[in-house]
């Protein structure tokens, strides 16, 4: 196409130069001739560029099948994205939740612990104060069993006081006894005497 006008130039341009002088004219030839190779390299230049054209839109082609398929995957990511910030929210609200639930349960397990730590210590005083009756009840039935000892070794040495004074009076009464037996034999010798 370039050619073909350029050819409608040149013819142009002779025909209006034909009233010109042969010098002109082979000038002008000689400019032909230059603007020929000048078109020939252009039109070289020009299937380069197209070629390189092509490749580029190849290459172009291959980029915008490229970018589709990232912009597939950037709209897959941008789903699972969602997704998943979603399941994050999710996940926060369920922490949330658990905490609230944790804070409650720890609050009524410190309540619990505080009824638990308080009879916990009404107990032992209850036991230490039934401890100290129970060690002061022992001391006492100490006290009342050394009482007793002493009482039981008392009883002992005024039984046995009881037991020698018992045989004291039965060796009085055998000697009263006899006494009196002898008395009464030696009286018997007096007795038609008045006596």
């Amino acid at each position: 196409m370039m050619k073909k006008i350029l050819v409608s130039i040149i013819v142009g341009t002779l025909v209006f130069t034909a009233c010109a002088p042969i010098q002109k004219l082979l000038g002008k030839k000689t400019k032909l001739d230059i603007c020929y190779e000048k078109t020939d390299s252009l039109q070289n230049a020009l299937s380069q560029e197209k070629t390189k054209n092509t490749e580029v839109s190849s290459e172009l082609s291959k980029l915008q099948a490229l970018a589709k398929g990232y912009i597939s995957k950037i709209d897959s990511l941008a789903r699972l994205a969602s997704k998943q910030q979603d399941t994050i929210e999710k996940v926060q609200a369920l922490n949330e939740e658990l905490v609230k639930k944790q804070e409650r349960i720890s609050k009524d397990n410190a309540t619990e612990a505080k009824k638990i730590m308080s009879e916990l210590q009404s107990t032992r005083e209850d036991l230490q104060k039934r401890e100290d009756k129970l060690t002061g009840l022992q001391s006492d039935l100490e006290k009342e069993r050394t009482r007793l000892e002493k009482l039981n070794a008392d009883i002992e040495a005024k039984d046995a006081q009881l037991r020698n004074l018992q045989s004291m009076l039965h060796a009085k009464d055998s000697a009263a006894n006899a006494l009196k037996a002898r008395l009464s034999a030696a009286l018997k010798g007096f007795a038609g005497n008045g006596l």
